[in-house]
């Protein structure tokens, strides 16, 4: 059956989310039953971000099929979709204009400009037509989707004085009714071929035996009928109060449906209110109340049910506080499979939402191909370009994602485990006499691993789990958010004028004392390899100093609004000493508004940060999650440190000219020669690989910059102009 009901559920589409940016979520304002019980097609917005997607859902097989159009245009006023065909029609409620996608390719196929305001329309069975009906004049038109043409119109002479044109496309037909009577126009015969009397608020989406359904009230009384005999289907009284469905149709929430088999009615009657009917024992279903925004208990609000009533289609309305918008809450529509047995969520739609709000953290894999997002309720797999992989079905906390992103450790009550992603089966299961681990480190080696509480950092070894040594910064007086760990083989730990770097391989400590004062600076930061500290003077001035090497950096950082004298509310080194992330305030007069930037030591230039909180950096520094308010999530690279390698290597008097402009040699060994030499920008990118014979290396289209060229022994620093 491909008749389709519309189901509207808000006139305009709410703030709006891709995994082109991960967490997305739908805000549906538009459900589409393909008349199956299963099949349903929502149409609305992303998130807060401004694009139309469609998510189609079989509720049944919990499978999810997840667009996003390219182009969007604001305040949808009416959306009808053929799925067979994969076509959008969209008329906003500032234009006569009808765009017509492909949804499925993002494509906009064409757009109809009418002739009079057209408020409600249907593509034909095959997609290739768009009809439509003026409710001014009672004039139906067909038209060619991809040409515009007109291909069939005609006047519904002696129809009704309308309050709804409701198009058939399943059997080319018209329904129009007035509020007490109705007529059933064929399209291909161009002529009434049926009437009746009673009040239709709605034209149900089912075909029985002997046609279609309709609703009506009176004398206080909810009836379902057969369309074509009159049969009585349902005859209940849900309201001392019939102005709860006498203005019906008017309500952009309200909807109407019963499951094929007849076992099951579905009435929305406002926002939040709704009954869930079961007709074969006569009696109302409440599902059970959760709580919402932390606050409020309540159902889950349903949208579609299935046959049997075991699924369900469900939205949480939330408000939240964000950005600029803190004075002003923003509404936030969650849409979800339900288990109605189990009552419960299955998936998101699209899938893999996870809510900030309930203590969701982020796990980055090993090989920064993948990280994990998980909180009390659900656990999700997703991979760097921040595309949804899958749920993991597991109740224990994760804690690292190692073996290139295949295995995954958590803590289930003392116990250490470990689950193979492959095979989804635990595999290892170690006790750990640790009473509060707050966070759990993996190194590259992946040989040992640490385990840390609010005083000290353990070691184990991973193979045989016995404990090696431990690192008590405790006693150093060093609190817990002064503790990182660099990814390889340090613990560092920082009192603000003394660094520590604990070898968790030797347990030696080495230490780095801070003996220089700087005046009106603060301390602000320390940096993973255990050398550096970072300060801020206000308004926007910068020092890094090197412990090591007593060097001193002073900049500034070049964020427009510090011009105003406006706030810094956070600042740190981002996965190196080379970079610092700052994060400051936009606009007093907008609470909330933040801007997020990257300052680069080494180019003294800024990029944006993704984000507008702390960002979460992994253990090695090659990676940063950004998070927007209220759920949103980037993953971005983070380039690798290029003074480190100056610091080893030779790189000045070897590559010549220096600066150049076309052209740069290379003064190499001759047992160099012939080998790769490659070049590297300022970033960490590689833009050049040659095989290096000693002749000029051509560098003219390169940009002007700092490059590397790195030998099999050596690193050289040139500048291009």
């Amino acid at each position: 059956m491909t008749r389709i009901l519309l189901i509207i559920i808000a006139a305009t589409i709410a703030f709006s989310n891709s995994l082109s940016a991960s967490n997305e979520i739908m805000s549906a304002d538009f459900i589409f039953n393909l008349g199956n019980d299963k099949d349903f097609v929502l149409v609305g917005s992303e998130g807060y971000r401004d694009r139309l997607v469609v998510s189609e859902v079989n509720i049944e097989s919990n499978d999810i099929e997840y667009f996003v159009l390219d182009k969007y245009y604001n305040d949808p006023e009416f959306v009808t979709i053929s799925k067979e065909n994969k076509k959008l029609a969209l008329k906003n409620s500032r234009s006569n204009g009808i765009y017509i996608y492909n949804y499925g390719t993002s494509e906009l196929i064409s757009t109809l400009i009418l002739d009079s305001v057209y408020s409600n329309f249907a593509f034909s069975k095959n997609g290739d037509y768009l009809y439509t009906v003026s409710p001014s004049d009672n004039f139906f038109k067909s038209y060619d989707v991809v040409t515009g043409e007109v291909t069939k119109e005609f006047d519904l002479i002696g129809a009704l004085k309308q309050k709804y044109f409701y198009i058939d496309t399943e059997n080319e037909e018209i329904t129009v009714y007035n509020g007490s009577a109705y007529d059933i126009w064929s399209i291909t015969e161009e002529k009434i071929v049926r009437t009746g009397n009673g009040y239709i608020p709605f034209i149900l989406d089912k075909l029985l035996s002997d046609g279609a359904l309709k609703a009506y009230m009176k004398n206080g009384i909810f009836y379902i009928d057969s369309t074509s005999n009159g049969t009585n289907i349902i005859t209940k009284k849900f309201f001392e109060n019939n102005d709860y469905l006498s203005d019906f149709f008017y309500c952009n929430y309200c909807k109407l449906d019963v499951t094929s088999d007849m076992k099951y009615m579905l009435l929305n009657y406002s926002e939040r209110e709704q009954i869930i009917y079961d007709i074969v024992n006569d009696s109302i279903i409440e599902l059970v109340p959760i709580i919402i925004d932390g606050y409020e208990e309540r159902p889950p609000y349903v949208h579609a049910i299935n046959s049997d009533f075991s699924k369900s289609i469900v939205s949480y309305n939330r408000s939240r506080y964000c950005g600029r918008y803190l004075e002003m809450p923003m509404p936030w529509h969650k849409f979800y499979i339900y288990d109605n047995v189990k009552s419960g969520n299955i998936t998101s739609i699209p899938e893999g939402y996870i809510d900030s709000d309930n203590k969701s953290t982020p796990i980055i894999g090993d090989n920064l191909e993948k990280v994990i997002i998980h909180n009390q309720d659900t656990k999700v797999l997703i991979d760097k370009d921040e595309k949804f992989l899958r749920y993991i079905d597991i109740d224990e906390t994760p804690v690292v994602l190692y073996d290139n992103s295949t295995m995954l450790g958590v803590l289930d009550s003392g116990l250490f485990r470990t689950y193979n992603l492959v095979t989804d089966k635990y595999e290892k299961e170690f006790k750990v006499d640790i009473e509060n681990i707050i966070k759990v480190y993996l190194p590259q080696e992946q040989d040992i691993i640490l385990f840390q509480d609010s005083n000290k950092v353990y070691v184990y070894d991973f193979k045989t789990f016995a404990q090696l040594r431990e690192f008590d910064f405790r006693a150093l007086d060093i609190k817990l958010k002064l503790i990182k760990f660099d990814g390889n083989k340090y613990i560092v730990a920082c009192d603000t004028s003394s660094i520590y770097k604990y070898n968790i391989y030797t347990n030696e400590i080495s230490v780095y004392d801070e003996n220089e004062t700087f005046a009106d600076y603060q301390y602000k930061d320390f940096s993973t390899d255990g050398e550096h500290l970072l300060y801020f003077k206000y308004p926007n001035s910068i020092l890094k100093h090197n412990l090591k090497t007593s060097k001193i950096t002073e900049d500034t950082l070049l964020g427009q609004s510090f011009e105003y004298g406006r706030d810094l509310t956070g600042i740190g080194f981002l996965g190196n000493h080379e970079l610092v992330w700052y994060i400051y305030l936009y606009d007093p007069t907008q609470r909330g508004y933040y801007i997020s930037n990257i300052y680069d030591f080494i180019t003294k230039t800024e990029t944006t940060m993704a984000g507008e909180f702390k960002p979460i950096i992994s253990d090695n520094g090659k990676m940063y999650i950004g998070r927007y308010c209220p759920d949103d999530y980037f993953f971005r690279a983070i380039r690798d440190p290029q003074s480190s390698v100056e610091t080893v290597t030779t790189i000045t008097g070897s590559v010549y000219p220096n600066p150049a402009t076309d052209f740069i040699k290379l003064e190499l060994n001759a047992s160099t020669l012939n080998s790769q030499v490659q070049i590297f920008d300022a970033f960490g990118k590689q833009v050049m690989s040659i095989i290096y014979t000693g002749e000029d290396i051509d560098i003219s289209k390169l940009t002007a910059g700092v490059y590397f060229v790195k030998t099999p022994s050596h690193s050289y620093k040139f500048i291009k102009l």
